[in-house]
């Protein structure tokens, strides 16, 4: 089972493990990690332990897995090696058995938040309901950084730039959102750049601004 959530005491052990005699990984296999735990059902040197294993996937991410023996512990870490040179990921395996969310869903979940604790939140409401007609039947795993760009560049067609890039603001908090709930997917919109925007605009005096202009220039 992964337990690539694991912090806090977890993080602590760990880096002890690694100067303790006990915890120290093993020479001959790098990222198999033995844990002292009272209830452990194995030993090394007469501790009660864990054996585990630490592994970086293809998407980056750090994973832990508590397997038990330590013969079984290597056997599982040289197949996660094998598993993450073919893009193997942990997280995105327990997505996928989940089922999808879709942005609908998400969006109706974002508004209740944002009426709730922002006074734009009619503002949002109103980003909303065009975000929903241009993602509407999609779940959030087939929101891409592409269907992201699309939006992006379609938008700005009709609207300035500043009102695209708050699109793109609310869009990315409420993925933020979502993964801090608990989906296991990225969010699209940080692949996405911003506009810059042109605070700055020009405008012609007019014939009476000129001639007072006239009048106190030198």
């Amino acid at each position: 089972m992964s337990e690539s959530g694991l912090k806090g005491n977890l993080a602590d052990e760990v880096k002890a493990e690694r100067t303790s005699s006990l915890g120290r990984s093993n020479t001959k296999h790098r990222g198999v990690l033995f844990r002292p735990n009272p209830k452990g059902t194995t030993h090394r040197n007469g501790t009660k332990g864990e054996w585990w294993v630490s592994y970086v996937c293809a998407l980056g991410h750090r994973h832990r897995e508590k397997i038990g023996p330590h013969d079984v512990a290597k056997r599982t870490h040289s197949r996660r090696r094998e598993q993450v040179r073919q893009g193997f990921c942990p997280r995105v395996e327990d997505a996928a058995k989940k089922k999808p969310q879709l942005f609908e869903d998400a969006a109706r979940e974002y508004e209740t938040w944002s009426k709730a604790h922002k006074k734009s939140w009619r503002t949002d409401g109103h980003w909303l309901t065009r975000l929903k007609k241009v993602f509407a039947g999609q779940t959030l795993a087939e929101i891409t950084p592409d269907a992201v760009e699309r939006f992006k560049l379609e938008l700005a067609q009709s609207r300035t730039k500043a009102t695209v890039n708050r699109h793109l603001a609310l869009l990315r908090h409420l993925f933020n959102r979502v993964i801090r709930h608990g989906y296991q997917g990225r969010n699209p919109v940080s692949a996405v750049g911003l506009f810059r925007e042109e605070n700055t605009r020009s405008r012609w005096l007019t014939e009476d601004e000129e001639r007072a202009l006239c009048e106190v220039i030198p």
